[in-house]
């Protein structure tokens, strides 16, 4: 799909793909600072290096103009934020994007002058904003009345999608720019969380599962080779999973273990012979109710043949070591004894919801928690040797970009009871674990250092628990 819109519209693909890196680079420089806005030469050398030279090749392309006016927005250049805001808003009324981010550019300048109740008035006018964002079929047509003339090259090879290698069903476009079929995508995400193409990270399967169809790709197909496009509600089924009692495992969360009672060698044996994973949970606890756990995935395995080796159901096996990786989390449904003696569950996978699907949600909720916990985890290593700070990231890693790795990368070495960590497993939201991980770190800062001047992590607006 890139190679035919890099044939159907070069310049505009050239300007994305400025955009592209403009982002990862606006990123990692947000990361590094903790905090947005804070250093403008690095951010005009961002604009002189991407976004200005972006808007130059594609100036018909709302999307330059949108994310220069954020960063102009962010250097304290209203004016001209406001400039790219409208302009963007009268390339393509239909949408109303230019709208909510010339409301947005209004706010950051509000919040700028500590204005609080001008910042209520324009919260008010963004959530109308975005309830006139819609699929406007007025769009859709202009699109289609201005293919150009290079559409006659167009062939329904070229909407293949890059996974099936058949003609694309429900086309749907992640965040790297790549299209292919929903179920396609979803049956890749079980087995690797980045791209087949680009091995860029991809958001969580929720959000694959709730993304809206590509409306100009599949208006393409229809209008150029007749192909119907029907919608279909993808469920991840259910399935049996081996369960094995260990410390509290998350996502992304790596371990070893030392496998060496018999009933777990058996289950690491049909383990490695199938599929390699295995579902880990934290051991029963008087007044908790151990109902969630995680999935993980055997990335090595070495069996210890010079150790004991003992009889089983499956024969004589060795102990074994093994190293894991948290790959997603599951409700368990119904518990079944196996005939090697243990536990299988019926679970149901855990997923985030699409925050486009949450109504009433304040994107600046989570990005204020999320900003808040990053400035107290940099200052908190800071603080520590270099040394200490070295084995700290050998152990857990960097800093994760994306919030929802973030939240789980944060609680993972939070010195908290696994009980008590244990409550962010059902929560199927990044807002809901972050206020509750800001609660803790509040907690925790009060009661070892009540006048220390750590970051306040309870300096947060209001955010619905339930989000």
């Amino acid at each position: 799909m890139t190679q035919l819109l890099t044939r159907l519209f070069p310049q505009q693909q050239q300007a994305l793909e400025l955009l592209k890196q403009g982002e990862t680079e606006l990123n990692m420089y947000r990361n590094v600072s903790g905090e947005c806005g804070s250093n403008n030469e690095i951010l005009s050398g961002l604009l002189d290096k991407y976004f200005n030279p972006a808007v130059q090749m594609a100036p018909n392309l709302q999307l330059p103009l949108i994310l220069r006016s954020k960063v102009l927005a962010e250097m304290g250049c209203f004016k001209d934020a406001r400039a790219d805001s409208q302009k963007a808003h009268s390339l393509n009324q239909c949408n109303k994007r230019g709208i909510v981010s010339e409301k947005l550019v209004g706010w950051m300048e509000q919040m700028k002058m500590k204005d609080r109740c001008k910042v209520q008035e324009f919260k008010q006018q963004i959530n109308s904003a975005l309830a006139c964002i819609t699929n406007s079929n007025a769009s859709i047509c202009s699109l289609a009345n201005q293919l150009p003339s290079t559409i006659n090259q167009v062939t329904l090879e070229d909407f293949n999608c890059s996974i099936c290698l058949d003609t694309m069903m429900e086309p749907i476009t992640v965040p790297c720019g790549h299209t292919c079929c929903r179920a396609c995508l979803v049956d890749a995400m079980d087995h690797s969380s980045v791209c087949a193409l680009c091995r860029t990270t991809l958001p969580p399967m929720g959000h694959v599962l709730t993304r809206s169809m590509d409306i100009p790709i599949s208006n393409l197909l229809i209008k150029l080779f007749n192909k119907p496009i029907m919608p279909t509600k993808i469920q991840i089924p259910q399935q049996w999973v081996p369960l094995y009692e260990c410390p509290l495992m998350f996502p992304n969360s790596t371990a070893s273990f030392h496998i060496s009672e018999a009933r777990h060698r058996v289950m690491i044996k049909r383990c490695i012979e199938t599929n390699r994973r295995f579902g880990c949970i934290l051991p029963p606890h008087a007044g908790v109710n151990v109902n969630h756990g995680t999935i993980v995935q055997i990335t090595k395995f070495e069996p210890l043949l010079s150790c004991d080796i003992i009889s089983t159901v499956d024969g004589n096996l060795p102990r074994y070591v093994v190293e894991v990786q948290g790959v997603a989390r599951f409700r368990i449904d119904r518990v079944e004894f196996t005939d090697a003696g243990y536990h299988k569950a019926l679970v149901t996978r855990i997923e985030d919801i699409d925050y486009d699907t949450v109504p009433n949600w304040e994107p600046s909720c989570l990005e204020n928690m999320v900003g808040q916990a990053r400035q107290f985890v940099t200052q908190l290593l800071n603080s520590i040797p270099t040394t200490a700070r070295l084995h700290f990231e050998r152990k857990f890693g960097k800093m994760p970009a994306s919030p929802y790795e973030f939240s789980f990368w944060l609680a993972e070495f939070l010195p908290l009871n696994p009980y008590i960590l244990y409550q962010l497993l059902p929560l199927n939201t990044v807002c809901a674990r972050m206020q509750l991980l800001c609660k803790w770190l509040q907690e925790a800062c009060n009661q070892q250092c009540p006048p220390c001047n750590q970051p306040n992590p309870s300096n947060l607006p209001a955010c619905n628990p339930n989000m």
